[in-house]
């Protein structure tokens, strides 16, 4: 059967380093840095924006044998020293983490939105206190804020492009 007219084929950056966003963070995230550090060309980078502390995303990272950085952990915690060693260290992709919430307009400032090439909006997997006795369920609060992140991030968006065009 033919293509739908609206049909797009899947990107395909090839040897072009990509610039990703990532606006939340989930437990997977780790094994989504993977996945993309096997399609991306070398230099391509991936900014994380989510209220996850540091030290929370550093263990998340390290249950997948990566540091902060995405390097390999070495056994004992040491990251490799180069990550071109690595068999499990990110190769392609340049992790950069920004700590704010994924539903402020400031903290969204802080991404490079002029430059990036596509954008990725996780949903938290983590329930707020009290969040049950509010009515409202994890996963409407988590609609809500995936919603929200992206409004406000197409919105910098125009703003961004509304300047370089100006």
């Amino acid at each position: 059967p033919p293509l739908p007219d609206n049909f797009s084929p899947p990107l395909d950056f090839g040897e072009t380093p990509v610039t990703i966003l990532i606006i939340g963070w989930s437990l997977n995230l780790p094994s989504l840095l993977h996945a993309f550090d096997t399609r991306l060309a070398p230099g391509s980078q991936a900014f994380i924006l989510g209220h996850i502390s540091m030290a929370e995303r550093s263990e998340d990272l390290a249950a997948e044998g990566l540091d902060i950085e995405g390097n390999e952990l070495r056994p004992g915690g040491a990251a490799a020293e180069t990550s071109s060693d690595s068999a499990h260290g990110l190769r392609n992709v340049q992790l950069n983490h920004v700590v704010g919430f994924e539903t402020d307009y400031l903290a969204l400032r802080r991404l490079p939105v002029s430059r990036a090439d596509l954008a990725l909006i996780i949903a938290d997997a983590v329930q707020s206190p009290g969040l049950a006795m509010s009515g409202w369920s994890e996963p409407q609060m988590n609609d809500s804020g995936a919603m929200t992140s992206s409004i406000l991030l197409r919105r910098l968006r125009d703003e961004v492009t509304a300047g370089l065009e100006g």
